[in-house]
């Protein structure tokens, strides 16, 4: 991360030696594109589907074990 963990040279990979680059889809432009497709396509799905009881949400910010139960459990569940 530039910001928060930036490389020991500029423009220079601590691991590789390589010169960095910014990804386009790193750029802010593309996350607010991103963002307007969310709202505009994504969120109506979700909001029609949570109208018909059929979303499971699970926290991601739990360990790969729980999560992994989480949605087997959601699969034989509403499977």
């Amino acid at each position: 991360n530039l910001e928060s963990n930036p490389p020991r040279v500029a423009g220079v990979c601590d691991n590789c030696g390589h010169e960095l680059s910014i990804r386009s889809d790193d750029k802010i432009a593309t996350f607010h594109k991103r963002l307007q497709i969310y709202h505009e396509e994504t969120w109506p799905m979700i909001r029609y589907y949570e109208e018909r009881n059929l979303v499971t949400v699970i926290d991601g910010e739990q360990d790969i074990d729980a999560v992994s139960r989480a949605l087997q459990e959601s699969i034989a569940t509403h499977g």
